[in-house]
C-alpha cells in the first residue's frame, strides 16, 4: 500500500499542476486526479504475478489434442487495471458531453484529460505492479536514478556548452545541448 499511495499522491500532484497550465477549474482537476488513481489502486488488487507453474500447465493443455480447457485463472493487478483504464475512457467523454454550455470545445478536453490521466495513472500503476515482484523496489530506484541523473546531465551539460535554445516559450532556459547531454 506504500507505493500505491506515494504514487497516487504523485500523480495527483502532477494533475494538479497539469491541470493549472491549461486552465481547467478545480473540480476538473479532482476529476481526473480520481480518474488517474483508478488504475494505481487496481495495480495492487491482487498485484502478485501470476504463478509460472499455472500458466504452463494452461497452456499444455491448449496445445495437448483433446485435452481440457485450463482452469479460470483468478484475475491479476494487470486485469483490474486494464478495468480501470475502460471506466476512464468511458467516464471523460461522458463527463465532457454533459457540459451543452462548452460543447465546442468538447474534443480539446478530452485529449488533454485522457493524455493526463493515462500518462501519469495508467504509467505510474506499473511501478505498484514492479513492486510486487522479487527485488521490485530496487528496479523502482533504478529508474529513479536514472532519471534523476539524465536529467541532472541535461543541466550540467545546458550550462556548460548551452548556447542554441529548445524551445524560449515552454521553456527559455533549455537549450539542444542540454537535451543532447541528458
Amino acid at each position: 500500500p506504500g507505493v500505491q499511495v506515494l504514487c497516487v499522491a504523485a500523480a495527483c500532484l502532477g494533475l494538479w499542476e497539469y491541470g493549472g497550465m491549461r486552465g481547467s477549474s478545480p473540480g476538473n482537476r479532482i476529476f481526473a486526479m480520481v480518474l488517474a488513481a483508478l488504475p494505481i489502486l487496481a495495480a495492487g488488487l491482487n498485484a502478485a504475478p501470476t504463478p509460472q507453474e499455472e500458466i504452463l500447465e494452461g497452456m499444455k493443455h491448449l496445445l495437448t489434442p483433446g485435452g481440457t480447457p485450463p482452469p479460470l485463472v483468478t484475475p491479476v493487478g494487470a486485469d483490474f487495471v486494464l478495468l480501470a483504464m475502460g471506466i476512464v475512457f468511458l467516464a471523460i467523454p461522458i463527463a465532457s458531453v454533459l457540459r451543452p454550455k462548452e460543447i465546442e470545445r468538447a474534443p480539446e478536453r478530452i485529449a488533454a484529460t485522457l493524455f493526463g490521466v493515462i500518462y501519469l495513472g495508467f504509467t505510474l500503476s506499473f511501478c505498484v505492479s514492479l513492486r510486487a515482484l522479487p527485488n521490485g523496489l530496487a528496479w523502482i530506484c533504478v529508474g529513479l536514478a536514472v532519471v534523476w541523473l539524465g536529467d541532472t546531465g541535461a543541466y550540467l551539460g545546458g550550462r556548460a556548452f548551452g548556447r542554441h535554445k529548445l524551445h524560449e516559450r515552454v521553456s527559455p532556459k533549455k537549450t539542444w545541448e542540454g537535451a543532447l547531454s541528458g
